[in-house]
């Protein structure tokens, strides 16, 4: 395979050009050379590609606009050297806002991409690797009918990059099929579907992500997923039982192994089903890598109820060493009351058990970190109605909060406004909104950035 190592002096310009509608550089056909914002809008008119052997850097503060059914794709080398703000290099549908309307970016065997400081917008599927490398990194994919992230090798990298408004029910924001791709120090939110999807026989890695405000969290289908020092948390549509899980693992053909997360407020914790396994925590082998730690709160948007976990199938799920709590957030050592935030061979006719125990001590049981790109902490929390809301904002822009009640609907506009980069400390109010659990969903320039439970006590 060849590696995008690239001279710019070595550079022909050899792209198809024409004069397009004014002011703008239309493109089509096989692409060689440099792209600079110089040439802004570029107007993609027909299919574009980077051939085998060939290779095309896009530059800082460029502006791609695909024509409807239009694609991108990549057989040689693609670098994209993009940076925060108005450096961002942008891939988009033309005319804006036409969802679906182009086809995405498609790495094929033989290529190479590079990319970072990116946004994806408006594609089916807004990347993805048939084959090839791939290395990610400080970008952004929003507003896909498909796919957020497919990828289907295992030389691939991505890191820092938020994917968000997934659009169909049938496809995860992040899929992975049948390969091991390392997802780490992302954020997946607001998608219809799985925010990240593992299928098949493979060792995916998801690391320091956040999962939050997605029709199910993680899903697990055959695949060994390694997840740790994730937060997968506010999950799920209230009272609907076929969705919500933090974690959903089947088929016996994988056993995800989950450590140091923190799985919060979705409508299950972790369940599994069809012949499906998950560690949660073993304390019998000697390989520390699976020894739990997990924190498991407030799983409770199904009806109301604690599932942390669910165990349909006749398999033992070991879940030792881990912390426990309810919807109040306090974790506890009282092993019967943990037991009933189980549902296992106890309460379903067929089903294994859960192996709770040892537990985690809970003078330990410090909240597991969470992304620095995507953590928001609510003080005082329960609120009344005041509280202040602390994060971090990546890049300045226009930041929206919003309270949604237990059932996803919009309860409250909290706040509108303009942020700086950096921290965030906002003095909101619930108004006279009443007594309950609400989600503050946290927006910058329209893509998810994030979530945090706010307890209303009046």
């Amino acid at each position: 395979m060849q590696r995008c190592a690239i001279p710019l002096a070595a550079f022909s310009l050899a792209l198809l050009l024409g004069p397009g509608a004014a002011g703008a550089t239309e493109l089509s056909g096989p692409l060689n050379g440099v792209l600079g914002s110089g040439g802004n809008p570029y107007e993609v008119v027909a299919d574009i590609e980077v051939a085998a052997g060939d290779s095309l850097l896009v530059q800082a503060s460029c502006h791609l606009l695909f024509a409807a059914g239009t694609a991108f794709d990549i057989h040689g080398c693609l670098a994209v050297e993009g940076g925060a703000g108005a450096d961002t290099v942008r891939f988009e549908a033309q005319p804006p806002g036409g969802a679906g309307a182009w086809r995405g970016l498609r790495l094929h065997a033989g290529g190479e991409v590079l990319m970072a400081g990116f946004l994806l917008a408006e594609a089916e599927t807004g990347f993805q690797v048939f084959a090839g490398r791939a290395r990610l990194a400080d970008g952004a994919v929003r507003v896909t009918s498909q796919y957020g992230l497919r990828l289907d090798d295992d030389d691939i990298e991505v890191r820092r990059v938020r994917v968000s408004d997934a659009q169909a029910s049938g496809y995860p924001g992040i899929f992975a099929y049948q390969a091991s791709p390392l997802v780490e120090d992302c954020l997946v939110t607001d998608c219809a579907g799985s925010g990240v999807g593992f299928w098949g026989p493979a060792a995916p890695r998801l690391a320091d992500c956040e999962v939050t405000a997605c029709n199910t969290g993680v899903t697990c289908v055959g695949a060994s997923a390694v997840i740790e020092r994730a937060w997968i948390h506010d999950n799920g549509t209230p009272g609907d039982f076929d969705s919500g899980a933090g974690l959903y693992a089947g088929y016996a053909s994988g056993a995800p192994v989950v450590t140091d997360s923190r799985i919060e407020g979705n409508c299950f914790g972790v369940a599994v089903v069809l012949d499906g396994s998950v560690v949660l925590g073993d304390l019998v082998n000697d390989d520390p890598s699976d020894d739990g730690r997990n924190r498991f709160v407030a799983n409770d948007r199904y009806d109301g109820a604690n599932r942390h976990v669910w165990n349909e199938t006749a398999n033992t799920i070991p879940a030792h060493n881990c912390w426990w709590a309810g919807s109040d957030g306090v974790f506890v050592t009282d092993t019967a009351l943990i037991d009933g935030w189980i549902w296992d061979d106890e309460e379903l006719a067929g089903a294994g058990p859960v192996v709770f125990e040892p537990l985690a001590p809970v003078t330990a049981a410090e909240p597991a970190p969470a992304p620095a790109l995507a953590r928001w902490r609510v003080h005082p929390n329960p609120a009344n109605p005041v509280f202040t809301l602390r994060g971090e904002a990546p890049r300045a822009g226009r930041l929206d909060v919003d309270l949604l009640d237990a059932a996803g609907r919009l309860a409250v506009s909290a706040w509108r406004g303009d942020v700086a980069a950096g921290p965030v400390a906002l003095t909101l109010t619930a108004g006279d909104l009443p007594s309950g659990v609400y989600l503050a969903r946290i927006r910058l320039d329209g893509a998810g950035l994030g979530g945090a439970r706010v307890v209303l006590l009046r």
